[in-house]
């Protein structure tokens, strides 16, 4: 019921084919990675019984058209032969049809990879990744999270939302739009907020252009992956400040 739903994807769920008697012959996902009745539509639409299962078309090793009117050729013929070339190695047994989860098949369903399936295949990926420092407060660690995904107020995201703005550009030095790379990176005050914590830490740091960039250096920096933490501390209080 929740697969018909389509409260669970299909293609994760697969059937084994035993007997027969159970798989749905259009619907069920039990030859290659998706229904039947999706790979061969004309021809799915054409079967008198749509929800037939396997057994009700395949008997004495031989399979069966129930069709609604017969073909004489073109494109449906063609798709018809290649659906019974498809077919005919399938060999029926007197075992009971099964399920299992491609997602793991070996343990069977589980919910963990249930979740993962869903955050890899369903929900958009927000990049850059979602950083959590546990040194800095909540609300910190929240205002980095919309600084990355660009999600501040400043003046071009507003307008770009509607909002009704007579002046773009950063009030604080009136040269370029107020756009979270300019107010961060490349702002007069934020370039001397960054000169003088390359004084005050004694750290060669580069000189950046946007917050994805500045990431990157943290990551290729060689250094212990605690001076790491506390330079991104550091930094986080200069974006606050700023």
């Amino acid at each position: 019921m929740a697969q018909n739903e389509g409260w669970i994807p299909r293609y994760p769920i697969r059937f084994k084919v035993g007997n027969g008697s159970c798989i749905r012959l259009w619907r069920h996902t039990w030859l290659g990675s998706e229904p039947l009745c999706n790979r061969f539509n004309r021809i799915f639409h054409l079967d008198v019984n749509p929800k037939c299962v396997i057994t009700d078309r395949r008997c004495n090793n031989m399979w069966s058209r129930q069709w609604k009117r017969d073909i004489s050729g073109g494109r449906i013929e063609t798709m018809a032969s290649t659906l019974f070339v498809a077919l005919q190695n399938l060999e029926l047994s007197t075992q009971d049809d099964t399920i299992y989860w491609v997602l793991n098949p070996n343990s069977g369903f589980s919910v963990l990879d249930t979740r993962k399936w869903i955050d890899n295949e369903i929900l958009p990926s927000l990049h850059p990744s979602t950083r959590w420092n546990k040194i800095l407060p909540i609300k910190v660690n929240i205002f980095l999270w919309r600084l990355a995904l660009d999600r501040l107020p400043t003046h071009l995201n507003l307008v770009n939302y509607g909002v009704e703005i007579d002046d773009v550009s950063f009030l604080i030095c009136n040269h370029g739009l107020e756009d979270v790379n300019h107010v961060f990176f490349s702002c007069i005050l934020a370039k001397e907020l960054w000169r003088k914590i390359r004084i005050w830490t004694g750290l060669d740091i580069n000189v950046f252009d946007s917050w994805a960039n500045w990431l990157e250096w943290l990551d290729l920096w060689r250094t212990n992956e605690d001076v790491k933490i506390l330079l991104f501390s550091i930094m986080a209080s200069v974006f606050l400040v700023i």
